[in-house]
């Protein structure tokens, strides 16, 4: 170690300079970390006289960091993602639509250690063959973050089943929309292992995700939902975006939903609404394998 150290530090330190050295090391290892410091720098001092050591504001730092087997050596620490070991707290079900809020909202889950399943709901007509290419896409970028081959995707005809629909109130379509992917996604997760679903909502961001019709829909399922991006606005979901490098794909432009009213109810109050609600999400989710289909990436 002090002669690769005496090897490495020459490359970086000038005369003048002022250096510190700081250590990281396995508790079986017979020098504490404090003692190894000590050692490395008093034979950086003595083979270069024309320095001098700065432990608050030196000019170089150089790192050692002592494993069972070996020893690594560096200058300059650059900061990661951050979190814990992927799957590392169980499975969870991304609702993933391949847009800025779903796909941030599961990196984001998958940062604090859960292995992620993916449910994309598809809405053809309703959505453009964009939204689809921008869903493919989206995955295949979430995927180069996941260390496994290849990664699992639900897939559900939502369109089809909104095309069966026709007695419902256009203003209650958005809650009726986001209730059939609860549901279906609770189906899902219960028959595949999975702990909770995740998703982008944002408080007040939009009709369906004002805080009456969260607690509506939430109500509708029995394991937990998890959203990452509850207390955060749009630039700050965009600014985590771009930090991450996903920005230039799930903020694609791809079109409204044509399903969407001109005046989304922001409130679900009437019976008669909430009984239409309840009685298709439990006809469609006893029958939601005749919408289903799954995909590996």
């Amino acid at each position: 170690i002090i002669s690769v150290t005496l090897d490495f530090s020459k490359k970086f330190l000038r005369k003048n300079m002022s250096f510190a050295v700081r250590v990281r090391r396995v508790k079986s290892y017979p020098y504490t970390s404090i003692d190894v410091e000590r050692i490395l720098g008093s034979k950086i001092i003595e083979k270069y006289r024309d320095i001098n050591v700065d432990l608050k504001n030196p000019n170089v730092t150089i790192y050692v960091e002592i494993r069972e087997k070996y020893a690594y050596i560096f200058k300059d620490i650059y900061p990661g993602a951050g979190g814990l070991p992927y799957g590392v707290e169980g499975k969870v079900l991304s609702l993933f639509s391949g847009g800025v809020d779903s796909l941030v909202a599961s990196w984001m889950i998958m940062k604090r250690g859960c292995m992620l399943g993916f449910l994309h709901f598809k809405l053809s007509p309703y959505y453009s063959n964009l939204a689809f290419k921008r869903f493919n896409d989206a995955i295949l970028w979430t995927k180069e973050w996941i260390p496994r081959k290849r990664i699992k995707v639900f897939l559900i005809d939502l369109g089809k089943i909104h095309s069966e629909i026709n007695d419902i109130d256009s203003k209650y379509r958005c809650i009726l929309c986001k209730a059939l992917m609860y549901v279906l996604g609770e189906k899902v997760a219960l028959e595949n292992g999975f702990k909770g679903l995740v998703t982008g909502e944002s408080m007040g961001q939009v009709a369906s995700q004002t805080l009456n019709n969260l607690i509506f829909l939430s109500s509708l399922v029995k394991i937990p939902i998890f959203r990452p991006l509850i207390g955060f606005d749009k630039e700050e979901i965009m600014m985590v975006a771009r930090k991450i490098g996903a920005y230039s794909i799930a903020a694609r432009n791809v079109g409204k939903c044509l399903l969407r009213p001109s005046k989304p109810a922001t409130r679900i109050e009437r019976l008669d609404i909430i009984e239409k609600i309840s009685n298709y999400t439990e006809y469609y989710g006893e029958n939601y394998r005749k919408y289903l289909e799954v995909k590996y990436f």
